[in-house]
């Protein structure tokens, strides 16, 4: 049971330490056995790799040798792909078709670089997929027509799938480079899809999965020596799949290493039962949306109310500049000047912060979420654009227009062109 979604009754801050460190210890022990008992150990991974190209490596002159056979053999081999990934895809969405929409939360931080690279690696993946098909369909003549059209077609959907997950991938990360800002909480691969979305996805990959068996079999039914074409390409698919296996389940050791951190955390640093929730929270788990979305408004509220302290420690150190006599007009407008320039300064960093989380919110508002998520994301919104309004408006609160209005006496200028005026005064 998780810690975190009940509140348990415990008294004794050493027994409650017991049991998050217990809860935390079972968890990873139950990732470790769940990748042990999923059938396949990295052992026997490497095993496969090491059969394979012991079995497959006598046939690659043969194959080298023959063009005939190392057409057969690629045309094979792609199609029998295509026909995995649609017939798998389609069963795991059939299957997981009772999954209830899980909690959006945000992937932790410490993680999330591995995320990206995965995700751009697969993109890459199957961008290359989709162009080593469409290459074959024009390079090699005399293939029966249903093959080429399933070549070209599931070649084209690969490639335009991967270039707008690419294309918005890193469209995102730009915008937030250029801000200066954090990552959006929010991504499409946090999102569990409704059953609807299931159905209709798993049937569509069954049916696109039964027109590339019907032109796989067509394809083998011309060929004089299908079996061997055949046993080759399943060869190379279980080479590329077991070293696939293996390079992605050492993102995972990722995981299994944070769990092993935390535990050690507890034990050295001896934390107290609220510092453990927090961290595995941020480290492990991750926050939910809500609270994410509710702590970005909670930092655009941190942010004015620094900006309105810094303009109540600009006002005192207004005093002494107030106190120059006026025939001294140049020494009080340079030293007025000095202040402007640092309200300036407070000013950007208070509207980096605004613009920063009107990013994030605006990126997360473009992905489908469940109806609690949005009410929190619209109100929070909302407060950004009230805070964006009374920046633009001059109605950054008291302290600020106290501070523009004497050194607006000071500087013997408008209070409208009190901002800005320190170019010509530096």
């Amino acid at each position: 049971m998780d810690p975190e979604a009940r509140d348990p009754d415990v008294h004794n801050e050493g027994a409650e330490r017991k049991l998050w460190f217990e809860f935390i210890s079972k968890l990873n022990d139950r990732n470790l056995k769940k990748d042990q008992e999923s059938g396949v150990t990295n052992w026997v991974l490497l095993g496969v790799v090491v059969a394979i190209l012991y079995k497959g490596m006598p046939k690659v002159p043969a194959i080298v040798s023959s063009q005939e056979y190392l057409t057969a053999t690629y045309i094979t081999s792609l199609l029998l792909l295509d026909l995995l990934i649609n017939f798998g895809l389609g069963y795991l969405h059939l299957v997981r078709l009772a999954e209830k929409q899980q909690e959006l939360r945000s992937i932790p931080d410490q993680f999330m670089p591995a995320v990206r690279i995965m995700v751009l690696l697969l993109m890459a993946a199957l961008a290359l997929f989709g162009g080593l098909q469409i290459a074959a369909a024009f390079l090699y003549s005399g293939m029966p027509l249903s093959v080429e059209l399933v070549l070209i077609i599931f070649g084209a959907l690969l490639l335009l799938q991967s270039a707008i997950a690419l294309v918005l991938e890193t469209r995102v990360v730009v915008k937030a480079w250029n801000r200066k800002a954090s990552l959006p909480p929010l991504n499409w691969w946090n999102l569990t899809p409704k059953p609807e979305v299931r159905i209709i996805s798993g049937f569509a990959m069954f049916s696109v999965g039964g027109l590339v068996l019907y032109a796989l079999i067509y394809y083998l039914k011309g060929l004089t020596g299908w079996v061997t074409a055949l046993g080759a390409a399943s060869q190379v698919i279980g080479l590329a799949a077991a070293i696939s296996t293996l390079f992605f389940r050492g993102f995972r050791a990722i995981t299994h290493g944070a769990y092993i951190r935390l535990e050690m955390e507890i034990l050295v640093e001896n934390l107290s039962p609220a510092e453990i929730r927090a961290r595995f929270v941020e480290q492990l788990l991750g926050a939910r949306i809500t609270e994410r979305l509710k702590q970005i408004g909670e930092d655009v509220t941190r942010a004015e109310s620094a900006f309105e302290e810094a303009c109540r420690n600009l006002q005192q150190e207004l005093i002494p500049i107030e106190t120059i006599d006026s025939k001294y007009a140049l020494e009080r407008r340079g030293q007025t000047a000095k202040i402007l320039y640092r309200l300036e300064v407070a000013q950007k960093e208070c509207r980096a912060v605004i613009d920063g989380s009107l990013f994030q919110l605006g990126e997360c508002a473009k992905i489908p979420m469940p109806k609690a998520e949005r009410e929190v994301l619209k109100a929070t919104l909302a407060e950004m654009r009230r805070a964006i309004d009374q920046q633009e408006g001059g109605l950054q609160g008291e302290a600020f227009n106290e501070l523009i209005s004497r050194m607006k006496i000071l500087l013997g200028i408008d209070q409208g062109n009190a901002i800005g005026a320190t170019s010509g005064e530096g």
